[in-house]
């Protein structure tokens, strides 16, 4: 049985990480976006202005957008850095294919591929009536390739000064690509991420944090309002991060779908003929506005509407009895098709997409953790902004804590990511397979483009750091944990923290010091394994008493610990080694002698990296098939362990 769940935990693991041109209409095209001036009310947010049309038969997308930009530092600003995330498609060359495996392909193979990229028409400031568009310098700060085309410098004719609002308008085109990850293009089903060009962050110093697009998940964005309008061929159904405020037919061919959303660090939209739309409803306490849940399904998936809805309302709950309410009005799940699966399990700021495979037998709940860990995004990245390049961990591991707390909640009776009639997995234990397979090079804080694979980000970022929280959940105790949490998550919502902020403010909140927690396992590659060496017990005289001897190690890393002795009748004696120190010797004389050990008797601790070692029996049964049945067993895990994508 246990082998068959370590396949299963295999296969399950593997799972997881797996149109006619219209015509133009002149008029309509030649519309131009509101007036800048409408753009300078409301808060001293960035804003943008995007008018959009698409035309899927050419694979290509023209826009123009107006950017209300502040200079808010006390810094002059000389140039004007943009994000052009598009060209990450455009060719081999580019560092995010150089992090994939595409850069290797065949000639031949490389013929077929549909790439893409953004076009900077023409950019000026408008309310200064200057025109940069040739003035510029492509950057590649974080690995020097100077092939990549992601990040862009405008120099400007005069600094913004500070306190002073710019209007930058962009006239840009998209040659829309495959969808190899995340974005694009597949048959008439259109996903676009990452599409228009985006003011960088400016820091505090006057520096820009500009960045270029990786492999690995990523983001560092200011929140900003956004205004989307986007014209596309009448059959398409649309949706969007934001409130669709108006459906507007053109004429018989052409449609115009209007977004707005403030307060969010991104827009992305989808669009595909055949997405069946259903709408439902939720009202959070806090809140005094409707949450509308958009479930556009792909037309094959009817039948997962209510598993959908179902999963969707309980973890929108969820956050709202243990976090927070969802603060926005809109909540969209996109369910792709079979031929835009590339882009299933991934978040942006009020829209997600799933991931439904019929194939996929109905006792694996992948649907519903794509579902939880999406709407987790939804606050720990649309909400609580952090610097997803150079800290990722604040993201993923905090989300990926709250998929396997939610997991644990929705399938209270079963318990269970795979729930069948012979195999239960939990959703920790894929966590912790990728964990324990995890070689001492890489650390959770690493930069996200400066890991070694796929496997290293998701056994730090998801795993390691995940299970770091649920030990600490553990030991601290769930409500105070999760009170935390909803401390920190209300006080720094709608701005940016880093792991200096988080780690400050958990000290404060429990009144002590937890650098032993996240210097360790989110600030080094250190691992956890606390484990019993030896024990002995040896009969004193003839007085029938024992002097018993129990020695505890730490093989790598620290972290308190309680410790059980068991004697021979079921005596228990208990410890709490607390000191930070490679051994412990526990020596007592007793009336029995000792039967077994313990570390860490309520495996309160999923992060020890090897749960196998924590006890150990006082004789040994030499027998050759116990012995090789334990051999085995080690052995077969550590093989399973290293399938990991």
């Amino acid at each position: 049985m246990k082998v068959l769940k370590y396949i299963a935990i295999t296969l399950i693991f593997v799972v997881l990480h797996i149109s006619g041109e219209i015509v133009a209409n002149e008029d309509h095209e030649s519309r131009d976006l509101k007036e800048y001036q409408e753009l300078s009310g409301g808060e001293n947010r960035t804003k943008y202005q995007i008018n959009a049309r698409i035309f899927p038969g050419k694979r290509e997308l023209k826009g123009v957008e107006i950017i209300r930009w502040t200079n808010r530092t006390v810094s002059d600003v000389n140039s004007l850095r943009l994000n052009l995330f598009y060209n990450a498609f455009s060719d081999p060359g580019s560092t995010f294919f150089k992090e994939t495996s595409i850069f290797k392909a065949s000639e031949e193979k490389l013929k077929k591929i549909n790439f893409g990229n953004i076009e900077v028409k023409k950019i000026e400031i408008i309310n200064r009536n200057e025109n940069i568009t040739g003035v510029l310098t492509y950057l590649s700060p974080d690995d020097k390739n100077a092939d990549d085309r992601t990040c862009v410098d405008f120099s400007l004719k005069k600094p913004v000064l500070p306190g002073q609002t710019i209007w930058i308008k962009v006239e840009f085109k998209l040659k829309i690509p495959d969808i190899f990850y995340k974005t694009g293009q597949s048959g008439k089903y259109i996903f676009l991420a990452y599409w228009y060009p985006r003011v960088c962050i400016l820091k505090s110093n006057g520096d820009w944090a500009g960045h270029q697009f990786h492999r690995m998940p990523s983001l560092f964005s200011e929140f900003s309002d956004y205004h989307v309008r986007i014209t596309i061929p009448d059959n398409f159904k649309v949706g969007a991060t934001g409130r669709n405020i108006s459906n507007e037919r053109l004429n018989d061919k052409l449609r115009v779908f209007e977004f707005t959303q403030d307060n969010v660090q991104d827009f992305a939209w989808t669009a595909y003929p055949n997405f069946i739309e259903v709408k439902d409803k939720i009202r959070l306490k806090g809140n005094d506005f409707d949450t509308d849940i958009i479930l556009l399904l792909s037309h094959r998936n009817r039948s997962a509407k209510e598993r959908y809805l179902n999963i969707v309302k309980f973890t929108l709950k969820y956050f709202e009895e243990n976090l927070a309410s969802y603060p926005y009005r809109t909540l969209t799940v996109v369910d792709p098709p079979l031929q835009g699966f590339n882009s299933a399990g991934h978040v942006y700021p009020t829209i997600l997409t799933a991931a439904y495979l019929k194939i996929l037998p109905a006792s694996l709940k992948y649907s519903e953790l794509a579902v939880i860990h999406g709407i987790s995004h939804q606050f720990w990245y649309s909400v609580a902004g952090s610097d997803g390049f150079k800290e990722p961990w604040l993201d993923e591991g905090i989300a990926v804590f709250y998929e396997m707390e939610i997991m644990d909640k929705y399938f209270e009776r079963s318990d269970r990511l795979l729930n069948s009639l012979y195999l239960k997995i939990f959703d920790w234990e894929i966590k912790r397979r990728a964990y324990i397979n995890l070689s001492p090079l890489e650390r959770s804080k690493y930069l996200s483009w400066n890991i070694i694979n796929n496997k290293f980000f998701v056994g730090n970022m998801y795993s390691k750091v995940s299970l770091l929280l649920r030990s600490l959940k553990n030991v601290i105790g769930e409500e105070k944990f999760k009170g935390f949490l909803r401390y920190y998550f209300n006080k720094i919502k709608f701005g940016h923290h880093d792991t200096r902020t988080f780690k400050s403010e958990f000290n404060k909140y429990f009144s002590g010091d937890y650098a032993w927690a996240f210097d360790q396992f989110v600030g080094t590659d250190r691992n956890l394994d606390t484990a019993v060496y030896s024990v002995r017990s040896d009969k004193i005289g003839k007085n029938g008493k024992y002097k018993n001897e129990v020695v505890f190690v730490r093989k790598s890393g620290y972290w308190p610990v309680e410790l059980s002795v068991i004697l021979k009748g079921g005596k228990e004696i208990k410890y709490f080694w607390e000191k930070d120190e490679k051994w412990k010797k526990v020596t007592f004389i007793d009336e029995s002698p000792v039967d077994f050990a313990l570390v860490d008797p309520g495996v309160k601790i999923p992060l020890d990296i090897n749960l196998v070692n924590n006890s150990k029996v006082l004789k040994k049964d030499n027998g050759i098939i116990r012995k090789f049945a334990v051999k085995f067993g080690f052995y077969f895990q550590n093989i399973l362990a290293s399938f990991i994508l």
